[in-house]
């Protein structure tokens, strides 16, 4: 990671998504936060079960947090618009519409 400023979560969507994206102007996008969990896998190992059941819950609400706090603003901000599909919660990837698609030569 780049040590020039904190990073505090991620969006990504994969080939079928550029795909559906191109079609339709919009794609699904999987989110998450990097806040939860320890920078350090010797860290993480150490933890009990509990402690990493712990994180995990913690790391589910922060990264909808950060989706609804900051990433939304900032798309819609830009013209996208994320669509009704998503349900407000972890396991259910936003759909953000909207996007122009332009062809390179």
């Amino acid at each position: 990671m780049d040590d020039s400023r904190e990073w505090k979560g991620y969006i990504y969507f994969h080939q079928q998504d550029t795909e559906s994206l191109a079609e339709s102007g919009g794609t699904y996008i999987g989110f998450g936060s990097f806040l939860a969990y320890p920078r350090d896998e010797e860290k993480w190992n150490i933890l009990s079960d509990a402690q990493k059941e712990e994180i995990r819950a913690l790391h589910e609400k922060l990264s909808v947090q950060l989706l609804r706090e900051t990433v939304i603003p900032v798309l819609e901000k830009h013209g996208l618009s994320v669509k009704w599909k998503w349900k407000g919660n972890y396991n259910t990837r936003s759909f953000i519409g909207g996007v122009e698609v332009y062809n390179i030569p």
